[in-house]
């Protein structure tokens, strides 16, 4: 979280730096929201990223609250590849991967 803090301290602002949380983690986002609020971050001041189809009820949480959301939907020729990548950072995706499988 020290990094976080860093990124969104008076300092950061005053230097117009666009913070952007890609994250689908209810205790990451649970811990940003005051350190926004604390140092005046405007709601069009940031953003947070997340994945297509992964937790949708929180991106449109997040939205109904007036935060800047950015969905991402991976595809083309090198969609295998950045699947692999994303289960080597964290194994619970793999249920993601095979639920997508299953219902094409």
């Amino acid at each position: 979280m020290q990094s976080t803090q860093l990124l969104l301290s008076p300092e950061a602002k005053a230097k117009c730096v666009y913070p952007i949380f890609g994250t689908h983690d209810d205790r990451m986002i649970n811990a940003i929201r005051p350190l926004l609020h604390e140092n005046g971050w405007g709601k069009d001041s940031y953003e947070f990223e997340m994945l297509y189809g992964v937790r949708p009820s929180l991106q449109r949480q997040l939205v109904d609250e007036g935060h800047n959301v950015r969905v991402y939907l991976p595809f083309g020729t090198e969609w295998w590849p950045y699947t692999i990548r994303r289960i080597g950072e964290n194994p619970a995706n793999v249920r993601l991967v095979l639920r997508a499988i299953r219902n094409d």
